[in-house]
């Protein structure tokens, strides 16, 4: 990374985990990277990915100031200490846990901010992309067609891939490759019946 660079170090990232998902938070009090609720799920916050576009949730103070991080002993409870000229704040980060997690888990992050001394004004930044998300989740499903479940690859017909090309492909046919990638994405944000009406179409197609 050039000193341009937005990305902090990743070894200045501190790690949280619950043992089924975890968590990297930065010396700037952001979650930069979490993967909800199992690590190989898709993430829930990726600015570690594109500093612009991926989601995160921060807690800094206003005014310049200092950094301390230490974990709790003995854990993954993450303890950042922030001082400034006019005060001091410890914000404490970790997943929760509770006996009969290994099945049942909380699939929590816990942020607790505590002043320790004088005044220090936080800014609470959370730069999620829930809505790009929803948004792209309704076009998603506008490409589904009502009576049989499929998913139209796209809306339009007869556009070549490049001007002048060869490759005009009809697209307006469910494609089992693109309605894949379109279902998984969303059974993944909730879409469940949609995603189901694929699989049933897909059985009924293949059942002749």
């Amino acid at each position: 990374m050039t000193d341009e660079s937005p990305y902090p170090p990743i070894a200045e990232y501190g790690y949280i985990a619950d043992c089924h998902s975890a968590a990297l938070v930065s010396r700037s009090g952001s979650i930069d990277w979490c993967c909800l609720p199992r690590f190989d799920s898709a993430s829930c916050f990726g600015r570690l990915l594109d500093w612009n576009k991926g989601g995160y949730c921060q807690m800094v103070p206003s005014s310049p100031y200092e950094v301390s991080r230490r974990y709790c002993s003995h854990s993954l409870v993450l303890e950042t200490r922030l001082k400034s000229r006019d005060g001091e704040a410890r914000l404490l980060d970790c997943m929760t846990m509770h006996k009969g997690g290994e099945h049942n888990p909380y699939r929590q992050i816990l942020r607790i901010l505590e002043g320790l001394a004088g005044s220090l004004e936080f800014t609470v930044d959370d730069g999620s992309y829930k809505k790009e998300m929803q948004r792209s989740a309704i076009i998603l499903k506008g490409l589904s067609l009502a009576p049989t479940g499929a998913i139209a690859a796209a809306a339009t017909a007869s556009l070549p891939e490049t001007l002048g090309g060869s490759r005009n492909w009809d697209y307006r046919f469910s494609w089992i490759r693109d309605s894949y990638f379109t279902v998984r994405s969303l059974a993944k944000l909730g879409y469940v019946k949609e995603a189901d009406g694929f699989r049933r179409f897909i059985e009924r197609t293949a059942a002749g």
